[in-house]
């Protein structure tokens, strides 16, 4: 399998983060390699400048969706049902 373009790491990206904790964008290039079965020569590949291909491709991923606010509004939405479920809790133990 090739390293996809950035665009298509949007639904894996978003969905990894989905689960309300913090990740460094580290884990989550490791997380897609490891769980997309790329092979050893696509994580190692570069590009004309000699950067990594994963590194640079993931790094535009989230660039795009920063821009897009897309990641801010997931870790809003994420960090608000947190904050819903404990207040059901806690009402439900007062």
């Amino acid at each position: 399998m090739a390293v996809p373009k950035y665009n298509e790491f949007f639904p894996s990206f978003l969905i990894f983060l989905g689960d309300g904790k913090e990740h460094s964008i580290k884990e989550i290039r490791e997380h897609y390699a490891d769980n997309s079965n790329l092979s050893v020569e696509d994580r190692n590949a570069t590009i004309p400048s000699g950067k990594n291909l994963l590194i640079d491709r993931v790094g535009w991923a989230k660039t795009h969706l920063k821009k897009a606010d897309l990641i801010d509004k997931l870790v809003q939405l994420v960090l608000l049902q947190i904050l819903e479920n404990r207040c059901q809790q806690k009402a439900l133990t007062v």
